[in-house]
């Protein structure tokens, strides 16, 4: 049975390039941030191409409109004061869930007057004020991916996850790092990520898939054992047979690990399971919704 939905958006989602303004592209994004609340979006982390050049202002009324919080612990405008609420809880039926948005630090191309301040110490200082108030804390982070790591180390166990977008890295297997892990968000609309929390236990998040990848990897290797050993007993060669040896018995503690690993599986812990659905031909397009994308994609943005 499926539990409580909570959607979020980990931003870079409204513009292909950073402060855009004609008003195609306005359009454009408008359009997104208005079927984002009809997806039921709760929040989303402002990202460098979420960003009007006509004004902080125009994102928000959209979003307003939209139903679609904003965050960004970390931009600033000329006055050096912050833009958008720096984090927030949501209630996903009796879990707690603190969100955090973290935009690119420095100035953001093509938007005058809009400053990112540097994301750790942003991230850090909300991350201690919602730990202990909430379940689980969730970092929105609109970085490039190296940015992300440094932040995944910065923050520890502060934090559980961080959904991050740019880069274009598109859809992939949850990153486990030290004390959290780093989710993919896919790219821009070609794919719908699906993450599955159980929090029944305490502690660190472990990965449910991660069990099945170390089996998948231990049956990987058992052909290649056999063919080392087949090659080992046909050589006549003295020399041979022992490297094949060292290479046989390197595959084997090989093998034995991923089987352990994947024997342990979770240990009581919390856990987590992210799955994708790609938005191709197999997922039927929604004819009124198909010739609104067309109209908006026939106009384009302005020739350079």
């Amino acid at each position: 049975k499926a539990g409580p939905v909570l959607v979020l958006d980990a931003g870079n989602a409204l513009f292909r390039l950073p402060g855009l303004d004609d008003a195609a592209s306005v359009k454009r994004a408008d359009f997104i941030l208005q079927r984002m609340g009809k997806l039921g979006t709760l929040a989303m982390v402002v990202g460098a191409r979420d960003l009007y050049m006509s004004g902080v202002s125009t994102l928000k009324a959209g979003a307003a409109k939209a139903g679609v919080r904003l965050l960004s612990a970390n931009f600033t405008g000329k006055d050096g004061k912050k833009l958008f609420q720096a984090s927030s809880i949501a209630m996903v039926g009796d879990v707690k869930v603190g969100l955090i948005g973290i935009s690119p630090p420095g100035p953001v191309p093509g938007v005058p007057g809009v400053q990112g301040l540097p994301d750790v110490p942003a991230a850090v200082a909300e991350a201690k004020v919602l730990k202990g108030k909430v379940d689980v804390v969730v970092v929105l982070s609109a970085l490039r991916y190296a940015d992300a790591l440094q932040l995944s180390r910065e923050l520890g166990d502060l934090a559980d996850l961080l959904l991050n977008s740019s880069d274009s890295r598109g859809p992939g297997p949850a990153q486990r790092a030290e004390h959290n892990y780093i989710l993919p968000v896919g790219e821009r609309g070609r794919q719908v990520g699906r993450l599955e929390l159980g929090l029944a236990g305490k502690g660190p998040f472990a990965d449910l898939d991660e069990s099945a990848r170390e089996g998948q990897l231990a049956a990987m290797l058992k052909p290649q054992l056999a063919e080392l050993k087949r090659r080992q007993d046909a050589t006549k060669d003295e020399k041979v047979r022992k490297d094949l040896q060292t290479s046989i018995a390197g595959l084997e503690l090989s093998m034995r690990q991923h089987e352990q690993n994947a024997a342990a599986g979770p240990q009581g812990g919390r856990t987590l399971k992210l799955t994708w659905v790609s938005l191709d031909t197999q997922v039927k397009d929604s004819p009124e919704l198909k010739a609104e994308v067309d109209r908006l994609e026939a106009v384009g943005p302005p020739k350079p």
